[in-house]
């Protein structure tokens, strides 16, 4: 079954309002002897091509993994990096070591750039990119850790896990390609992971108030003074403490001994 979208709309934060949203969809339904079946959603915009899986039936349903390949022509390079705030390497798509980190920025013959990700995750393995053996330059889905934040922390003990159990009628994050011919149009193009989203669920969104901000990385009361300080004269809104504020994520250490975060809120 096809058909066509022609519509925009615009988000509550955004770089930019309204945000096309045209594609063609083609709903493809694949059936076994046994009477078992999934439905693949094929998306094509202008901007890229998505798709994804959906398991019809009343019952939830487990899966032990995914194997979604991604197949690139020779001279196919990719920003290859592993772990949340790693280093980029380009190299050889063909040469794309396990575990790669998405979304893939890629170098394709004949100036022609791409991003592979996913988008809508919920309560599902994230998506790594793994080599295919026996193949030149393929890379395959290998999920890893799962998008809830404890699990995500425990990634090098899950990491193996690739199952995941969809609720009934429930279907898997899109992958998605977001193209164009030059780099900018990869970031001009990033609403496409929006349209792929769903749509926000809250009625009221007036108390969502967007606005710079500023990172402490001294994680101490004297440091976010500074900044609150700074803040106050330059028109940031925001602070940012990430990492350690909280203590660590069993809870057996203590939070960032110098950093007194009841005092700081009161200061701000």
């Amino acid at each position: 079954r096809a058909r066509e979208l022609h519509g925009e709309w615009k988000p509550v934060c955004r770089e930019r309002a309204p945000i096309p949203d045209n594609y063609r969809e083609l709903l493809v339904d694949l059936h076994e002897s046994s009477g078992r079946g999934q439905r693949i959603t094929f998306r094509a915009y202008n901007e890229g091509v998505a798709l994804r899986y959906t398991l019809p039936g009343n019952e939830p349903v487990t899966i032990s993994g995914e194997h979604t390949e991604f197949r690139f022509p020779a001279g196919t390079f990719g920003y290859e990096e592993h772990g949340t705030e790693g280093d980029y390497q380009r190299v050889p798509v063909g040469e794309i070591q396990p575990w790669c980190e998405r979304p893939l920025t890629l170098e394709c013959p004949g100036d022609f750039f791409a991003s592979l990700g996913e988008a809508a995750n919920v309560d599902y393995p994230r998506m790594q990119l793994s080599p295919l053996p026996g193949a030149a330059n393929p890379l395959v889905s290998a999920l890893g850790g799962t998008s809830s934040n404890l699990a995500y922390r425990r990634e090098f003990e899950q990491r193996q896990d690739s199952s995941a159990t969809l609720a009934p009628g429930a279907s898997t994050p899109w992958r998605f390609f977001i193209l164009g011919g030059k780099p900018g149009d990869i970031l001009e193009h990033n609403y496409l992971v929006q349209n792929l989203n769903p749509p926000c669920a809250l009625a009221d969104t007036s108390w969502i108030n967007p606005g710079k901000m500023m990172r402490d990385m001294s994680l101490t009361t004297e440091g976010s003074k500074a900044i609150i300080d700074f803040a106050a004269t330059a028109g940031l809104r925001y602070l940012l403490l990430d990492w350690k504020w909280y203590g660590t994520f069993d809870g057996t250490q203590a939070r960032a001994p110098g950093l007194d975060l009841p005092e700081v809120i009161a200061y701000g």
